[in-house]
């Protein structure tokens, strides 16, 4: 399975909606119905700290949505809050991980995104 990066400019500290269709191992695009649980790893790149928790499933819609940027549409919209990646000049990796439900083999996949901060005043 390959795996897509979003890659992404940002202010430090400012918050972010993360929106994705997910896609299943078995290559569908999860749903809230498939999916049991969803975590998240953010990790400084410069000092290697990591923050994880979970995400509540009420991020994942349970019917897709029309989204003007992929014709596909989006399943997954986390408003990710800006506090995950509060120093400016610095790279952040964020790790999201689903698991799906039992029905569909507990199986584990991951999305990931990569915010470069900048500085607000600069």
């Amino acid at each position: 399975m390959s795996a897509d990066i979003f890659r992404w400019d940002d202010f430090a500290s400012s918050g972010r909606g993360l929106i994705a269709g997910p896609i299943l191992p078995q290559g569908i695009m999860a749903l809230r119905e498939h999916i049991a649980s969803i975590t998240y790893k953010v990790k400084n790149l410069t000092t290697l700290a990591v923050v994880t928790d979970s995400i509540d499933l009420s991020y994942m819609y349970s019917s897709v949505q029309p989204w003007d940027r992929d014709p596909n549409g989006f399943t997954f919209l986390w408003p990710a809050s800006g506090d995950l990646w509060p120093n400016a000049n610095t790279d952040y990796s964020i790790t999201i991980e689903f698991i799906t439900t039992p029905l569909m083999g507990n199986l584990k996949f991951k999305l990931v995104w990569r915010v470069s901060a900048k500085d607000p005043d600069a």
